[in-house]
């Protein structure tokens, strides 16, 4: 059975339009399902702003309403896509973040407009989020675990899920692990952030101690590419990129 995992599409539907697709039985996407370039720019301004001794902007309820929009609309028109060819499963990435029905409902208030869920939305066009969840396909068992930021405490929950799964024959995360494919290079970062490693050591633990036969992950696109850590392979599958695999 052939499944595809298809890393970071950013709403880039046309690129997925080219991807080889025929007799996949099941698709995986590890996050940023939709587009954030509205939302992308508005925070950039707001640090180059801090760069020069400036104070943040506040966006209006109207341009808030609308980098979030983009991002939903964006990533249900890519979910109905996909899910016309197979049955699509996706964590949560970064781009997700505001997606959360907690945060979806505390924007809706603060902009005075009810805002639609991500989830439901998803749901309805065909495609299962499964968040910190093991999907059974075909027999094997896929885990994912959705994108958290980089925090002491938020690293000891991901790892508490992970030890949940116990050991899964594939593993799907929105960040890499600590060290393996995760240095950041993007020239339009800040000075401070370029050559700064931003993997997951909990990931990293789990694939030392668990060895999954295979990982997917994105993020930090600049990225892509494989390696091995023990004799689990780690894909970063970088910016639109996708693999099949077969189970």
């Amino acid at each position: 059975m052939k499944i595809a995992v298809i890393g970071d599409p950013h709403g880039e539907i046309e690129r997925v339009r080219e991807m080889q697709l025929k007799d996949i039985k099941a698709i995986i996407i590890n996050g940023d399902l939709g587009k954030c370039d509205i939302a992308r720019k508005q925070k950039f301004s707001n640090l180059e702003r801090t760069a020069k001794g400036l104070p943040e902007r506040i966006y209006s309820a109207e341009e808030r309403e609308r980098a979030f929009l983009e991002s939903y609309e964006t990533a249900l028109s890519l979910s109905r896509y996909l899910a016309s060819i197979a049955q699509t499963y996706t964590i949560y990435g970064n781009v997700e973040n505001v997606h959360s029905k907690e945060k979806t409902e505390e924007l809706s208030s603060e902009i005075g407009k009810r805002l639609p869920l991500l989830e439901e939305g998803l749901y309805k066009e065909g495609c299962k989020v499964f968040n910190n969840e093991i999907l059974e396909v075909a027999g094997k068992k896929i885990g994912g675990l959705e994108y958290f930021t980089d925090t002491l405490e938020n690293e000891k929950r991901a790892q508490k899920i992970l030890e949940r799964m116990e050991r899964v024959d594939l593993l799907i995360t929105h960040q890499p692990p600590y060290g393996s494919l995760d240095k950041l290079s993007n020239p339009n970062l800040p000075a401070e952030l370029k050559g700064k490693r931003v993997g997951s050591r909990a990931i990293r633990t789990y694939i030392e101690t668990m060895q999954p036969a295979q990982v997917f992950c994105g993020h930090v696109h600049e990225g892509e590419g494989k390696e091995k850590i023990g004799k689990t392979e780690v894909y970063n599958l970088g910016f639109c990129g996708y693999k099949i695999v077969e189970i």
